[in-house]
């Protein structure tokens, strides 16, 4: 775990030892799983993932809008102005 560097997705961490949950925090995982693994904790864990992923989603998207809206005011609006 310490030769991680920081990854941009969601990372459900599993192992057989309790004592790795908190390095597995600690380095970005959204959750963690002690084997054997319960299929409804797995579940839960798979939809925290698609929690975060629509949230990123949704930022992204955003974050798009205002690029446009921002784009469209500086160079298209003068262009079309100088039409009428």
């Amino acid at each position: 775990m310490n030769q991680l560097e920081q990854v941009s997705c969601p990372i459900i961490f599993i192992t057989a030892y309790n004592h790795f949950a908190i390095k597995a925090i600690k380095y970005g995982a959204l959750d963690y799983l002690l084997k054997p693994v319960d299929s409804d904790e797995f579940a839960a864990a798979i939809q925290k993932v698609k929690k975060v992923k629509q949230t990123d989603y949704l930022t992204q998207i955003d974050v798009l809008k205002a690029y446009s809206a921002e784009f469209l005011g500086t160079y298209c609006r003068p262009a079309l102005m100088g039409l009428h």
